[in-house]
């Protein structure tokens, strides 16, 4: 029973994959990620207003993830691609998503229950990272790329607590808590690019890449 409902479930996945290929729906999407990372930015604006220019670029991590995720989305479109945004982008957009949804689940905890903010930042989160997981088998990049951009998330998380530029929290409490599973989370978005890498999809000849596919299906869309 459990092979036939995983089996079930990868038909269902594979479906919502080719759904979301459409150039419609990258559309959509991209107008979503947009809107979003603006959203993101004005979040921000207090903290990036408190903190030295020179460190802006390690300060907004969520709406940095999903502006990456808008130019992957863009350069799709044109029929191109980046290697490095194609394995950061999806991998820092998890990382970030899952943190936020945990982070707003422990904030509603200690306030006794969930606000309007939880529910959004949590749900919109979560989001991101659904749709990153979904794209990332799409998407082909190098083996020097993952180990520049697993750098960069473990210098990322060395930068937030030891230089104290880490999100604000809902609460003081949550220290422990955002440095903890900040660092799990980036030790499995590592792993979950290694696994993509070992999986890398099967590129069209020449520098334009419209589709990609993983290659255990064997041929080209």
């Amino acid at each position: 029973m459990a092979p036939f409902l995983v089996s079930g479930l990868q038909k269902q996945t594979e479906r919502l994959r080719r759904w979301l290929e459409r150039d419609q729906i990258i559309l959509l999407l991209i107008l979503i990620n947009f809107v979003g990372t603006l959203y993101g930015f004005w979040w921000y604006k207090e903290q990036l207003a408190d903190t030295p220019w020179y460190l802006w670029l390690l300060v907004p991590d969520s709406p940095l993830a999903s502006l990456d995720f808008t130019i992957i989305l863009v350069l799709r479109l044109m029929g191109t691609h980046s290697s490095w945004l194609n394995c950061l982008a999806p991998a820092v957009l998890i990382k970030y998503g899952l943190w936020a949804v945990i982070l707003n689940i422990h904030g509603a905890y200690l306030a006794g229950g969930p606000s309007i903010v939880n529910w959004m930042l949590g749900l919109s989160h979560l989001g991101m990272a659904v749709q990153a997981l979904l794209f990332w088998p799409r998407f082909a990049f190098s083996t020097i790329t993952w180990k520049w951009v697993s750098l960069w998330i473990v210098f990322n998380d060395a930068a937030d607590y030891g230089l104290n530029i880490y999100p604000t929290l809902f609460d003081f409490r949550q220290y422990h808590w955002a440095w903890i599973s900040a660092v799990v989370l980036s030790v499995l978005v590592i792993l979950l690019a290694y696994q993509q890498l070992r999986q890398r999809p099967v590129r069209q000849p020449g520098f334009r890449v419209r589709r990609y596919i993983p290659v255990e299906t064997g041929h080209l869309e």
